[in-house]
C-alpha cells in the first residue's frame, strides 16, 4: 500500500525542456483548465482537465519508450489530429478546448459551476497560480492509493470499504424516508480523493468537494471522507508528498518560492461545500444526524469522521 505520484526524470524533462514544454504555460493561460502529473503501477502520465473532464493525456508505460496521447472518445472525435505525438500541439489543443467550451453536452463537467468547476478553481488558486505566501498549497488531485497486488487491495481497501458500506446501509435501513432505500450495491467509497493540500504548519489536508445541489452527497460524506482518512492514516506519505511538491515546483506547476514546512504525520479530513446555502437541511442538520448515528453505532468509524473540517469554496470554516 503506497502513495507515490512523482514522474520519472525523463518525463519531467520532456515537460520542462522537450517536445511538451509548451503545455504547462498553455494551461496556465486558460482559466478553465488545470493539469495533473502522476503515475501508477503501469503508466506515468500528464493529463489536461477541464473541470472533472480529462480532455487530453500524454502517457507511456513505466518501462516503455513510446509516448501515447488519448482522451475520452467524444474529445478524440472532435480533433483526431491532436491525439498523436506529431499532432499534439498548442493549436490543436486550443481547437479542442474552444469547441467543447461551446457544446452543451459537456456542460456537466465544468460549465454548470458544480463540483468540477470548483475543483478546477481551487486547484488553480491554491496550486498552479498560488502565490508564495499562500496559506495552503494544493499539490495533487483525483488521488488514488496504490496497492502491491489485488490481494493486498482486497485485504486493506476491500475490508475497510465493506465495513463503511455496511454501516451506511444500516443507517439507510433505520430511516429510509430520510436517507433513501438501502442497497447492497452501493457506490464505491474511498476510491479517488478530489484534492490533497499542505498548509504552512505542515498538515496534509484530504479534501472532498460537494456542491449544495447534491444534498445527499453532503450529509452522507462522512462515510466517504472517513474512509479516506482511515486509508491515508495507514501509510507513510511524508517523503512522497515532499518529493512531489519539489518536482512540481521545478516544473512550474507550483510556486517555486512556497517554502515546504516540516510535514506532520497527521492528516486533516475536509468537506468543501460549494455555494453553501445557510437554510439547507443537509448541513448541518442531517450531516450531524449521520455523524451522531456513526458515534452511537460504529465507534471504529467515528474516530475517523469526528474531526472532519467543513469549509465553503473560499475555505472559510462552516460550523456544525
Amino acid at each position: 500500500m503506497y502513495y507515490n505520484r512523482t514522474i520519472s526524470n525523463n518525463f519531467a524533462n520532456e515537460l520542462k525542456y522537450g517536445q511538451f514544454k509548451w503545455l504547462i504555460p498553455y494551461v496556465k493561460e486558460h482559466d478553465d483548465l488545470d493539469i495533473l502529473t502522476g503515475k501508477n503501477d503501469s503508466i506515468e502520465f500528464c493529463s489536461v482537465y477541464r473541470g472533472t473532464s480529462r480532455i487530453a493525456r500524454i502517457y507511456k508505460s513505466v518501462n516503455g519508450y513510446s509516448w501515447l496521447i488519448d482522451a475520452a472518445n467524444p474529445y478524440m472525435k472532435i480533433c483526431p489530429e491532436l491525439f498523436s505525438v506529431e499532432g499534439f500541439n498548442k493549436d490543436n489543443l486550443e481547437y479542442l478546448r474552444s469547441h467543447i467550451a461551446t457544446q452543451n453536452q459537456f456542460n456537466r463537467y465544468y460549465n454548470n459551476h458544480k463540483e468540477g468547476y470548483y475543483q478546477n478553481l481551487l486547484q488553480r488558486k491554491y496550486g498552479i497560480l498560488a502565490p508564495p505566501t499562500s496559506k495552503l498549497l494544493i499539490f495533487d488531485k483525483e488521488i488514488v492509493i496504490g496497492y502491491s497486488n489485488q490481494s493486498e487491495k482486497k485485504q486493506i481497501y476491500g475490508i475497510n470499504q465493506d465495513r463503511y458500506q455496511s454501516v451506511k446501509i444500516n443507517l439507510k435501513a433505520s430511516n429510509p424516508k430520510s436517507y433513501g432505500q438501502p442497497h447492497n450495491n452501493q457506490e464505491i467509497l474511498g476510491n479517488e480523493l478530489d484534492l490533497m493540500a499542505l498548509d504552512k504548519e505542515g498538515y496534509i489536508h484530504l479534501m472532498e468537494i460537494k456542491h449544495s445541489s447534491n444534498p445527499s452527497g453532503i450529509y452522507m460524506s462522512p462515510f466517504q471522507i472517513g474512509l479516506y482518512k482511515r486509508l491515508f492514516d495507514m501509510i507513510d506519505i511524508i517523503n512522497a508528498v515532499k518529493d512531489l511538491i519539489i518536482q512540481k515546483q521545478d516544473l512550474g506547476l507550483l510556486p517555486h518560492d512556497w517554502s515546504i514546512p516540516t510535514i506532520q504525520k497527521q492528516v486533516i479530513p475536509e468537506l468543501i461545500i460549494c455555494e453553501f446555502k445557510a437554510n439547507s437541511q443537509c448541513y448541518p442538520s442531517k450531516y450531524n444526524e449521520v455523524v451522531k448515528y456513526i458515534q452511537n453505532n460504529a465507534s471504529d468509524i467515528y474516530k475517523d469522521v469526528k474531526d472532519i473540517v467543513v469549509r465553503d469554496e473560499h475555505l472559510n470554516h462552516l460550523c456544525r
